[in-house]
């Protein structure tokens, strides 16, 4: 009976030690998760796009060709970033675009274009 009630004791206090350490080691671990910064965007940082395999054909809107100029409006809310683009090369659904936005600065990059979310209308 004093055996049974001596390891009845010892195995609460094991499981009362492990759970104090499981726990601190949980509030190490997220005491030192650092949040990242809000996205920037602008025409040196363009809108995320991930590219999944999609269930449609992508296609380039008609006359997006090299030396065409577009101004796109995103469909994100709250509010509506446009800017307006020169078209490079193309490869496929994507396209080196020279952005230039409304403070005038100017970005080469290559973008997805059927993953922006937003509309193209040529210029």
């Amino acid at each position: 009976m004093v055996c049974m009630r001596l390891s009845s004791t010892s195995i609460r206090i094991g499981v009362t030690i492990g759970l104090v350490l499981a726990a601190s080691c949980v509030t190490a671990w997220v005491q030192h998760v650092e949040a990242q910064a809000p996205a920037q965007i602008g025409a040196s940082s363009p809108l995320p796009v991930f590219v999944t395999n999609p269930s449609e054909a992508t296609v380039l809107p008609d006359g997006f060709v090299p030396g065409s100029k577009w101004r796109f409006t995103t469909w994100t809310t709250p509010n509506a970033f446009t800017w307006v683009a020169t078209v490079n090369k193309i490869s496929g659904a994507w396209a080196s675009l020279t952005v230039i936005a409304e403070d005038s600065s100017r970005h080469t990059q290559w973008y997805y274009i059927p993953g922006l979310p937003g509309s193209w209308e040529r210029q």
